[in-house]
């Protein structure tokens, strides 16, 4: 290992990925902070190595990965960046509304980088939780550009069929090799991301799985309302939705998720009920029984309500099979359309 990279000094090893090793570094001519540096592996990826450098020199956003210095004609091509004292994002199990709450900022700070990207033409490829940094000021990075996107770059620096991004956390369209790149194929991997993050032990679904019994964030347990044992992540499910779809045109974009996860943070500190069609509600006036979807906008149904529809309106009525509440809803009368899939 060399122990000199132009100006740097190396002062041990921070880690090793598939192209690159990273080393933690000091600057010879000026001591103060240390900083990161990466260095190719193999040279015949150096036009990615670039593309990357390119890539986040043109981004200048408090939350993604800063680069001060690089030698991409060195034997051993290299780039410096900031050092970010407190590692990979940490996997944490959660299960308090304030935990929760912390964690939905946290995500929403990495959607807001991400969309910033997006904005200047760049597509991140791998967001998973090794790609995020902590600050020693505890503020989070979106790093490693290594796979990235430039829809500008007029040259592609993939092989046909080439895997981009890590499994478990890729969205299914790009798993098989390259395909047309979409900023949408990031918000799968953003969905991987939460549930990641809200998860009780460190795994992310197959697929769009996360629906299901076995991976279902909420968990099942005879001892709880509904057989749900933490039924306020039903929020979390709801954003899921929008991330996790097998079609990248039902996933919203990057800024979407950014409003979404601070819209979720205040409502699951408020201790409000998630709701859609696609929704399972607890009733919340006797909070034992579920709310069943009675009544889809059928005229006759909302009739034997006692309502007469008028032209245009749209009707959902729900009613609990324990103690009989009824919750209505006017999705075309209301601001939020979109969660009630209407358009705006």
């Amino acid at each position: 290992m060399a122990s000199e990279y132009g100006k740097w000094r190396v002062i041990g090893s921070i880690g090793e990925g598939g192209q690159a090793n990273v080393f933690l570094v000091e600057n010879k001519e000026d001591p103060g902070p240390n900083f990161a540096l990466k260095r190719l592996k193999n040279i015949g990826r150096l036009a990615r190595f670039e593309q990357e450098v390119e890539a986040v020199r043109k981004l200048d956003h408090p939350n993604i990965i800063r680069i001060v210095d690089s030698d991409l004609a060195a034997a051993k091509p290299y780039l410096v960046m900031e050092h970010c004292e407190g590692g990979q994002l940490p996997f944490r199990a959660r299960s308090s509304v304030q935990e929760y709450a912390d964690a939905l900022e946290v995500f929403e700070t990495i959607c807001g980088a991400v969309a910033y990207a997006h904005d200047h033409g760049i597509v991140h490829r791998d967001i998973k939780p090794a790609n995020i940094l902590i600050r020693a000021d505890g503020s989070v990075v979106v790093s490693d550009f290594g796979i990235c996107y430039v829809d500008d770059a007029g040259t592609r620096h993939t092989v046909n069929g080439e895997i981009m991004g890590s499994r478990g956390f890729t969205a299914p369209e790009v798993e098989e090799g390259v395909v047309p790149i979409s900023k949408k194929a990031d918000s799968y991997s953003l969905g991987k991301l939460l549930y990641w993050m809200f998860a009780r032990r460190p795994q992310v679904p197959p697929r769009e799985d996360f629906r299901s019994p076995k991976w279902d964030l909420r968990g099942r347990s005879t001892g709880h309302l509904m057989g749900i044992e933490k039924p306020e992540l039903q929020h979390i499910n709801k954003m899921l939705a929008f991330m996790i779809a097998e079609n990248p045109a039902e996933r919203r974009d990057a800024a979407n998720l950014a409003e979404l996860a601070q819209w979720t943070r205040r409502t699951l500190g408020g201790g409000y009920t998630a709701y859609g069609r696609d929704v399972e509600m607890i009733c919340r006036f006797c909070g034992e029984g579920g709310l069943n979807l009675v009544t889809d906008n059928n005229p006759t149904d909302v009739r034997n309500f006692g309502i007469t529809p008028v032209a245009g309106s749209t009707w959902l009525i729900y009613t609990c099979a324990s103690c009989g509440h009824v919750e209505m809803f006017r999705p075309d009368d209301g601001r939020m359309k979109e969660r009630w899939g209407l358009k705006q």
